[in-house]
């Protein structure tokens, strides 16, 4: 047997829609947001099929044991702010697929 270890922080993404307005994205529609899940099992509101990658990073966007968040709180940022989210966190998003510039 093999045991793999992997120490980052790993988060999933996905299109940043309004769950007050729609409870999944609407098809065909561009949205110029995203939305980063550092508790994915904590959200009520969202369609999860939104989900488009993962955000792999040095830098925890949550502590263990950080008190101070929410659990339903996720980040959202503009796709044009992707590359210096990535810079900041030291980090990488990771589409699922090819994804279309």
């Amino acid at each position: 047997m093999t045991k793999v270890s992997f120490d980052k922080n790993i988060y999933l993404y996905g299109k940043g829609y309004l769950p007050e307005v729609s409870k999944a994205p609407e098809e065909g529609v561009e949205y110029n947001l995203i939305i980063i899940y550092p508790q994915p099992w904590a959200e009520n509101e969202r369609v999860i099929s939104s989900l488009e990658g993962i955000f792999v990073s040095e830098i925890p966007l949550i502590k263990k044991g950080d008190k101070g968040v929410r659990k339903d709180w996720n980040v959202h940022i503009g796709r044009e702010y992707m590359e210096a989210f990535e810079e900041q966190y030291q980090g990488k998003f990771v589409p699922f697929g090819s994804r279309k510039k």
